[in-house]
């Protein structure tokens, strides 16, 4: 893999991981469109989504780096000082880590039982598979921007709604479905705002992303040592445009046009579908 090879599917990954686009399915896309030879050898396509989903992790641990401090920094602290609001201070932070906690459960499980059939469908051939589920993913998305919601914070949501919301999550190991998308919608379902919705989907991607890893450390050896520099070009593509997108998502949310994203996957879908049929 040349560095161009590695920029154009870092950045790849890093919009589509949280524009709500689907960035395992853009990546199989990508792959058919660049015919790059990542996938030649058993689990070295699945090596490199691995490094190009870190950088993606870098970018969530960043933009929400406060959230997180704030939550490993509640793990050791009691109560909640006077004058906090009601979500805010240690209190809520152990709240918030708890539901990412429940959150994490269902794609956890997904993970550990369906990641190995499933690793086929990432295969750059299986393009209209991928948009058959890119078409869900839009439906999705358009449900999540017509919803009205009530504006509840994440620290304020139920048990069960981080639950839901997981489940959501782990709908996105099929390529095509977008987990943000998926997330963002059911967290809007369960009452959550424009801010606390994408804030709660991608902090309940930074376990997932990790769980993700560890399980195809394995597939890390199959890597060209020799491609390093393009592996790094890489990661460093999917932090930067990743931060973009988060911000994307958010100001689109506020704006009303969260719909655009659904738009774009029907289109996508719909041309994918139609180029495996001819």
């Amino acid at each position: 893999m040349d560095p161009v090879t590695g920029a154009i599917l870092g950045i790849v990954q890093g919009a589509t991981e949280f524009l709500p686009i689907s960035s395992s399915g853009h990546l199989v896309v990508a792959g058919h469109l660049l015919k790059t030879d990542v996938g030649a050898e058993e689990g070295s396509w699945a090596a490199v989504a691995v490094l190009l989903h870190l950088g993606t992790l870098a970018a969530v641990v960043l933009y929400y780096r406060r959230d997180l401090r704030d939550m490993l920094l509640a793990l050791f602290r009691r109560g909640a000082s006077r004058g906090q609001e009601q979500h805010r201070g240690p209190a809520a932070a152990r709240r918030l880590l708890a539901l990412i906690v429940v959150g994490t459960v269902p794609a956890a499980l997904a993970g550990l039982g369906l990641e190995r059939p499933l690793e086929h469908l990432f295969d750059p051939r299986h393009v209209g598979l991928v948009g058959t589920f890119l078409l869900v993913s839009g439906g999705l998305v358009y449900l999540a921007a017509r919803l009205q919601v009530v504006d509840t914070a994440a620290e304020a949501m139920s048990w069960w709604d981080a639950l839901l919301i997981g489940i959501g999550q782990a709908c996105a190991l099929v390529p095509g479905v977008s987990r943000s998308g998926a997330t963002i919608a059911v967290g809007r379902a369960c009452g959550l705002g424009d801010e606390a919705a994408p804030r709660f989907a991608f902090l309940l991607s930074v376990p997932a992303i990790l769980g993700g890893t560890i399980v195809e450390l394995d597939s890390l050896r199959s890597l060209d040592m020799a491609d390093i520099s393009s592996y790094a070009v890489g990661f460093i593509a999917a932090m930067l445009s990743g931060i973009v997108a988060i911000h994307i998502v958010i100001r689109t949310l506020q704006q009303r046009r969260f719909y655009i994203f659904a738009v774009y996957c029907w289109l996508l879908g719909g041309v994918l579908l139609l180029a495996e049929l001819l």
